[in-house]
């Protein structure tokens, strides 16, 4: 059988071949170039090594869309993958807690680190990390904290949770029931709750859903402006916190304290105007239902 030299196509070197495989394509390459030769499989360029893909960018790619048929998603330690929820439920069991930070001697380890390189437990009390946290957003956003850009964190949450940001306000309301109370009651400072007229326990009631209000939703009324009256000399220039309609136009028509304290009842008003305002109304009780009815439906709250 009569044999050829041809050149390789791919690393250019001679090689012999039958002359009845001259014409065929797979014959440009030589036997070792032949062996490994075949499309990448994620861009469907030509390759010549055993690799099944011609670059790490492919090759990452690659292993994302294995990742997606095994564990659900594009990486196999995302926080909603199949092989993510089993190892965290290993923990749950074998260890008792969540993530491996929760794991004491992690907790240890991190606090002697931060020690050693900033002289604080936790890099937020330092005040290198903190001045270098407000350069960044002075930087990037124009302001000194990321809590002041209220429209991009709501949208965030929105687009992570499904839910604006919320406080765990039955946690909130129990530390200061069964912690801060007993302790004020007992040094003096406030007056027990059993001693309290009914007026002074409505208003007691309406004062705690408005401060619980205005942690979940305070974004909606520009609560921000109260971090001014630091800056403000002039008492009657500061912010205050105003319910249109009256804490005691309330109790006099024995409406709920969780709509006098709901959030579609305060505003944010300068002090002057609100002394001034006394115990007048600045909406009707008939718009103060229909506000808070229309607020309940939107935000889905039992």
């Amino acid at each position: 059988m009569v044999s050829t030299s041809k050149k390789c196509k791919h690393c250019t070197r001679e090689f012999r071949t039958n002359n009845k495989n001259l014409n065929k394509s797979e014959f440009e390459y030589c036997s070792v170039c032949r062996k490994n030769h075949k499309k990448c499989e994620v861009c469907g360029e030509e390759i010549f090594v055993q690799a099944r893909t011609c670059s790490k960018k492919c090759a990452y790619e690659l292993r994302k869309k294995s990742w997606k048929e095994t564990c659900g998603t594009e990486h196999n330690f995302s926080k909603h993958s199949s092989s993510r929820k089993k190892w965290e439920a290993r923990l749950k069991i074998e260890e008792g807690i969540e993530n491996v930070f929760q794991r004491e001697e992690v907790k240890k380890k991190s606090q002697k680190a931060h020690l050693e390189k900033l002289g604080v437990d936790n890099p937020s009390k330092s005040p290198l990390i903190q001045k270098k946290k407000e350069n960044t957003c002075l930087k990037n956003h124009k302001v000194k904290h990321g809590w002041s850009l209220t429209e991009k964190v709501n949208k965030t949450m929105l687009k992570k949770y499904g839910q604006l940001r919320i406080t765990n306000g039955d946690k909130i309301s129990k530390w200061r029931r069964e912690v801060l109370r007993p302790k004020m009651e007992k040094l003096g400072i406030w007056i027990p709750l059993s001693e309290l007229s009914e007026y002074q326990l409505y208003s007691y009631n309406v004062w705690a859903i408005t401060n619980e209000q205005l942690r979940n939703f305070g974004h909606l009324i520009n609560k921000d402006l109260l971090n001014e009256n630091k800056s403000i000399d002039i008492w009657k220039e500061k912010w205050s916190i105003d319910h249109k309609f009256s804490i005691s136009s309330g109790f006099k028509k024995k409406i709920s304290p969780e709509i006098i304290g709901s959030i579609i009842n305060l505003e944010i008003i300068k002090f002057a105007n609100n002394s001034s305002k006394q115990s007048n109304c600045s909406i009707s009780l008939g718009q103060l239902i229909k506000d808070y009815k229309n607020f309940i439906n939107e935000n889905k709250i039992n």
